[in-house]
């Protein structure tokens, strides 16, 4: 099958130009003979116009398809009125469109909706969560709570920014399910160590404190950073009701929150 796109160079310079390229991209792996012009070809299976407005005068070849987006001007519903006698379809980017050309007399057999899909390389951003506390061999921060949220959950949809020393055996567990992690365990330098949480806590989606000892001082440049915590109602932490965007206490608390926040 031959397929002609049909876009002058004018309309070819941004989002339709997109779409041409798409087009000619997914259509070719398809195995389909594809190729592009200014004018509707005769010898093609199917011309498919990516302008509409160039559609007005122009002639039936048998499978003609036209891309229809906004129409906001008379002049645009009068040229889709003269059209859909001879096109095969107007591919509209919403039902809406379809529905309302519809109702403003474009015979709903000429309509059909495609939503443009997203190029590719696109992925969702992982929700970033922040910790900069050191671990003990006592387990006195309760990360015991972040290991059985890790045990309990895929955490495919989150990251870690971790500051402080003492995570080397809980790194592994928060990958093993699913999450990315950012270590960095500290240097004899504590000045040169605290601009890495100036550099880094702007950046959290959320700062996470799993211990119950009267507070984190990362929870208080959280707060000046305007990054919401998930951190237990204790001790200064009570101070500064407005930070605590999540306050738990046990691992089910933990792991109903992170549930929450899944997008």
């Amino acid at each position: 099958m031959r397929v002609r796109l049909v876009l002058n160079s004018v309309g070819g310079s941004w989002i339709l130009g997109r779409f041409a390229h798409e087009f000619d991209t997914h259509l070719r792996a398809r195995g389909l003979v594809v190729d592009r012009a200014d004018e509707p070809s005769d010898d093609a299976d199917v011309n498919h116009w990516l302008q509409y407005i160039q559609y007005a005068s122009a002639k039936r070849r048998g499978l003609d398809t036209v891309l229809v987006t906004h129409i906001d001007q008379p002049i645009k519903l009068y040229i889709l009125h003269r059209g859909q006698h001879t096109v095969s379809a107007f591919v509209c980017l919403s039902a809406e469109t379809v529905d309302d050309l519809a109702r403003r007399g474009i015979n709903r057999s000429r309509l059909t909706a495609i939503v443009p899909p997203p190029d590719e390389g696109f992925t969702q951003r992982r929700i970033v969560i922040g910790l900069t506390t050191r671990l003990y061999d006592d387990g006195r921060k309760r990360e015991d709570k972040l290991l059985f949220v890790a045990r309990s959950m895929s955490l495919r949809q989150f990251h870690f920014d971790i500051i402080g020393s003492g995570w080397e055996a809980v790194i592994p567990q928060l990958e093993n399910a699913g999450a990315t992690v950012r270590y960095f365990a500290g240097t004899e330098d504590a000045a040169a160590d605290y601009d890495v949480n100036r550099a880094w806590v702007p950046g959290f989606d959320y700062y996470l404190y799993t211990g119950e000892d009267e507070g984190s001082m990362g929870f208080l440049d959280a707060c000046a950073a305007g990054v919401p915590a998930i951190v237990t109602p204790q001790g200064f932490h009570r101070d500064i009701p407005a930070g605590m965007m999540h306050p738990f206490w046990t691992g089910d608390d933990l792991l109903e929150v992170l549930v929450n926040l899944k997008r």
